[in-house]
C-alpha cells in the first residue's frame, strides 16, 4: 500500500518540533527542531514573537522534507498542537498584532482577581476551573493597558490555531480556538461547548472578538500556495484544527479510559486521570480539560517539576549535560536524601504564582546529588497529593498504574522514586514525545484514515519499561512524605515571601 503522510508541528516552550509521520507504517520518518526565543519586555512579562513561531513551523517542515528526500505528493494533512494558556491577537487578515503572551507571563494577575470577584462561581461551575492567568484575564489586560492593540485586533487565537489559520489563508471571521484548550479560558460553558456570553458580558469582554470553538478533528481549510511553495508541497492539502499539546500527548500515551493515569513529565509536570465526567474543584487543585476524544475529560494537577530540574542543572550545577551522571549518584542515596527537602514552587502553585521554591534542612553532608534527589522526590510527593485530590473529587479508587511520557520519563531514577512514593507501577513509553504522535492520530481521524480514534490510540505507542514499587521504600516514603507535607503547610507563608 502506498504510504500516506502527516506533517505535524508541536509548539513548545523552547522550540518547535515538526514531524513527518507515515500513517500506514505508524512511524516517524523525520523530525526537525527550531528554537524559539523568549522576550521579557518587563520583569513580569514573558512573550514570544508570533511570526517566529509560525516560521519555525514552516521552516521545520521544509527542513525534514528536504532531509527525507521529499514526499510532497503523499502528504495528506497538516496539523499543529501547542501551548494552551496564552493568546495572540490577529487583525482581519489573520496577521498578528501582538506577541504570544505565554502562561509564564505574570502581568495579568490583577485581572484574575477581577474576574473571580465578578463571577468566579459561574466560571467554576460552567468550565470546571477557577480563573487563572489565561485567556480571560489576558484579554482584559490588553483592553486596559494596550488599547491600541485591542482596537486593531479582530480575534484572539492560540499558537497552534494561529499557525493553522495562516497556513490555510483564513481571515479573522474564520478564526478558531480548539476546544481542548477552552477550559483554561475562564470563559467557557462546557455544557454547550461554547463561550459563555454572560461571563463575557459581566467581565467586559467583547463578544465580537470571540473566535469559533472548534473540535480538534475539524478540517479548517486548505494549504495556500504561498506556504505550500515555501514548504515544498502541493497546495490544497487539508489543514486540521488540532489540539493542545497536553491533551494530544495524553491520547498518544494511551490515557484513554476512565481511571487511566498519566504523568506528562515536561517543564510543567502534569499528573492526569482520564474520566467520563467532570466536576469543578473549588480548591483550585484539580483542573479539567476536554479530551480530543469526544465524551472524555482529563482532570489534572500540575507543578513545574521538570522546570525545577532544569533550573538546578543550569543555575546550580552550571552544566545541563550532568543530569544523567548526577541522577546515578542520587540513585544510591537513601529515601529522603539524608534529610534534605525541596519545595518545587519556582513557578508557583495553584495557590498562587508568587509562591517560591526552597530547600530545607541543608547540612554539611549534602551535595549536588542530594539536591537533585530532593527535587525528584519533591515532585513525586506533589504527585502523591495530586492523586489523593483526584481520587476524592472524582470518586475513584487508588491508582495502581501510572504511565509516563515527556522528557522526564527517560530518567529511570525518577521513575522508580515515583513508583515508590505513589505505591503504583510506573510505565514509561517507547516514544516519550507524545504530543506529535497525538496530533498524527487526530489528523489521521480527520481525513478518515483512522476512523476510530480510541482504538487507534490504544495501540499507537508501546510501553518501554515498568518500575514496580519496592515495598520497604514504599513504607519509608509514607513517613518522609508526611513530614515533608507538614513542613510545607507550616512554612507556606514563608514560601510566599521568597
Amino acid at each position: 500500500m502506498k504510504s500516506t503522510y502527516i506533517l505535524a508541528s508541536d509548539i513548545g516552550g523552547s522550540s518547535v518540533k515538526s514531524m513527518l509521520f507515515d500513517l500506514e507504517k505508524r512511524t516517524i520518518v523525520a523530525v526537525a527542531t527550531k528554537p524559539l526565543h523568549l522576550f521579557h519586555p518587563t520583569p513580569e512579562a514573558t512573550e514570544y514573537d508570533a511570526d517566529e513561531i509560525f516560521m519555525a513551523c514552516v521552516d521545520g517542515m521544509k527542513e525534514f522534507l528536504d532531509s527525507a528526500g521529499g514526499r510532497p505528493a503523499d502528504v495528506a494533512a497538516i496539523i499543529s498542537d501547542g501551548q494552551q494558556a496564552g493568546i495572540i491577537w490577529i487583525d482581519e487578515n489573520y496577521d498578528a498584532v501582538s506577541p504570544y503572551d505565554t502562561w509564564m507571563d505574570n502581568r495579568f494577575m490583577p485581572f484574575v482577581a477581577q474576574m473571580n470577584d465578578a463571577c468566579g462561581q459561574r466560571i467554576l461551575e460552567k468550565g470546571g476551573n477557577n480563573t487563572i492567568i489565561t485567556t480571560g484575564p489576558k484579554i482584559l489586560w490588553w483592553k486596559k493597558n494596550r488599547p491600541d492593540v485591542y482596537a486593531r485586533a479582530r480575534k484572539f487565537v492560540l499558537t497552534a490555531t494561529y499557525v493553522g489559520g495562516k497556513l490555510a489563508g483564513l481571515k479573522a471571521d474564520d478564526a478558531y480556538f480548539e476546544n481542548t484548550s477552552t477550559g483554561y479560558s475562564g470563559l467557557i460553558d462546557y455544557g454547550i461547548d461554547d463561550w459563555d456570553r454572560e461571563i463575557c458580558s459581566i467581565c467586559g469582554i467583547d463578544a465580537d472578538k470571540l473566535p469559533l470553538v472548534s473540535a480538534p478533528t475539524r478540517i479548517v481549510g486548505s494549504l495556500v500556495k504561498r506556504y505550500a511553495d515555501a514548504i515544498g508541497i502541493p497546495d490544497g492539502i487539508p489543514v486540521v484544527c488540532g489540539a493542545g499539546d497536553f491533551p494530544a500527548a495524553c491520547i498518544a500515551a494511551g490515557i484513554l479510559s476512565p481511571g487511566q493515569v498519566g504523568d506528562t513529565a515536561g517543564t510543567a509536570s502534569m499528573f492526569t486521570v482520564c474520566s467520563d465526567h467532570w466536576r469543578p474543584d473549588p480548591s483550585g487543585l484539580v483542573r479539567t480539560l476536554k479530551s480530543p476524544i469526544p465524551g472524555y475529560w482529563y482532570a489534572f494537577c500540575f507543578t513545574t517539576g521538570g522546570g525545577s530540574v532544569k533550573w538546578f542543572l543550569e543555575n546550580v550545577v552550571g552544566d545541563t549535560s550532568q543530569g544523567n551522571t548526577l541522577s546515578e549518584e542520587a540513585k544510591v542515596l537513601p529515601p529522603g536524601a539524608e534529610g534534605l527537602g525541596f519545595y518545587p514552587y519556582i513557578g508557583g502553585t495553584y495557590r498562587g504564582l508568587h509562591v517560591g521554591g526552597a530547600f530545607s534542612g541543608i547540612q554539611w553532608v549534602h551535595g549536588k546529588p542530594h539536591m537533585l534527589r530532593a527535587i525528584l522526590e519533591a515532585v513525586a510527593f506533589e504527585y502523591k497529593e495530586y492523586a489523593t485530590g483526584l481520587q476524592n473529587l472524582l470518586g475513584m479508587q487508588p491508582f495502581t498504574v501510572v504511565r509516563g511520557s515527556g522528557g522526564g520519563s527517560t530518567n529511570f531514577v525518577w521513575n522508580q522514586i515515583k513508583a515508590n512514593v505513589l505505591n503504583a507501577q510506573y510505565e514509561n513509553m517507547q516514544e516519550e514525545e507524545c504530543s506529535l504522535l497525538g496530533s498524527a492520530i487526530i489528523a489521521g481521524n480527520a481525513i478518515g484514515y483512522y476512523p476510530d480514534m480510541m482504538e487507534t490510540a490504544a495501540s499507537f505507542n508501546s510501553v518501554a519499561g515498568r518500575f514496580e514499587p519496592e515495598r520497604e521504600k514504599v513504607e519509608q516514603y509514607k513517613s518522609i512524605h508526611a513530614k515533608w507535607h507538614d513542613l510545607k503547610e507550616r512554612c507556606y507563608e514563608i514560601f510566599q515571601s521568597l
